[in-house]
């Protein structure tokens, strides 16, 4: 049948769209109502994180700076041998 359309009565219209508000409602008030104990133990944890972070970036930084002083004291002696 050329033109057929498809009817669907209003009130399943109108359920459908009171059903997939209701499931966006339902999710937007998880997003919203947080956890404090889980938002406190997720602080926590990057707080650890970052406090490794320092402590790895600290010793890379004091790796550089002892090869440098070698490099530094190899090229002392270097030269010094050379005079």
């Amino acid at each position: 049948m050329p033109g057929c359309t498809a009817t669907l009565p209003a009130g399943a219209l109108v359920l459908k769209g009171v059903i997939f508000g209701g499931i966006a409602t339902a999710c937007l008030l998880k997003m919203l109502t947080r956890n404090p104990a889980e938002e406190a133990r997720r602080l926590s944890k990057w707080q650890e994180q970052d406090t490794k972070l320092a402590a790895e970036i600290k010793s890379d930084r004091e790796k550089q700076l002892e090869a440098k002083i070698a490099t530094l004291e190899a090229a002392l002696k270097s030269s010094l041998k050379k005079s």
